[in-house]
């Protein structure tokens, strides 16, 4: 087998310029880049504080909490040669979360929860709905759901209603859960 010995008596170290010069302050001043306002409320309304001197292309997000458009948030720009606020997309997202304690009789408890709670989007259907849960147990629980195919009207108030069945193991086999107030973690988008 052959031997390789190296060896060198200088080391030469290759690289770019010692400093770089980037020169910004030329041309015309152009116009400034777009601004994101507060709003309270639509920001068409001389009520809702924008100053007067807005820009195309600028934001506004509407923070009253009191408003119907709550998060919305909208953009300044002309449409037929009219400027104004359009609204661009909502921040509040359309889901529900909650921890519900849910009476169950021969297997089955009954879940309303309004709509408005959700969303404010007034044109959907129960099927509108992704409905994901969970029940609190020490022992396994078999389970499924059934969601009402309208909407619950009470006090002019719209639910989604849905049903949980469920069957708990007693130590011998499975059977409904019947008499008993189970904790139901429900989490409700909408697709």
């Amino acid at each position: 087998m052959p031997e390789v010995l190296l060896s060198s008596d200088s080391l030469t170290v290759l690289g770019g310029p010692s400093s770089v010069s980037v020169d910004v302050d030329f041309g015309p001043a152009g116009k400034r880049g777009s601004l994101i306002y507060a709003s309270n409320g639509d920001p068409n309304l001389s009520s809702s504080g924008i100053p007067a001197d807005v820009l195309p292309y600028d934001l506004a997000i509407n923070i009253s909490a009191s408003s119907t458009r709550y998060l919305t948030v909208y953009q300044y720009y002309s449409a037929d040669g009219v400027e104004s606020w359009q609204e661009l997309t909502r921040l509040s997202p359309n889901a529900g979360s909650l921890n519900l304690d849910v009476v169950f009789t021969a297997g089955v408890g009954q879940i309303g929860i309004p709509v408005s709670a959700i969303t404010d989007n007034t044109t959907l259907t129960p099927a509108n709905f992704n409905i994901q849960y969970a029940i609190e147990s020490v022992t396994p629980i078999m389970s499924s759901l059934l969601i009402s195919p309208t909407f619950v009207v009470s006090n002019n108030i719209s639910y989604l209603g849905f049903q949980i069945n469920a069957l708990e193991f007693n130590g011998v086999s499975f059977a409904a859960v019947n008499g008993v107030t189970k904790k139901v973690h429900v989490f409700i988008t909408v697709v």
